[in-house]
C-alpha cells in the first residue's frame, strides 16, 4: 500500500478466501501490515475507503 498523493510506502494488504463451509461464506478476509510510523487510528479510517 501507498499514499496516493505522496507514493509514499505503508504496509502491505492481503486477501485470503475463507474455505470451510458457514452461514456467511463464501466470503474473503482482508488483512493489513502497516509500517509503524503511521498511525493505527489514521489508517483505520483510510484503508475501507481505498479498497
Amino acid at each position: 500500500m501507498e499514499i496516493k498523493n505522496t507514493k509514499e510506502w505503508v504496509g502491505y494488504t492481503g486477501f485470503l478466501n475463507v474455505s470451510f463451509t458457514a452461514l456467511f461464506t463464501t466470503a474473503v478476509e482482508i488483512g493489513w501490515r502497516l509500517n509503524s510510523s503511521f498511525g493505527i487510528e489514521d489508517m483505520r479510517r483510510r484503508q475501507p475507503l481505498s479498497v
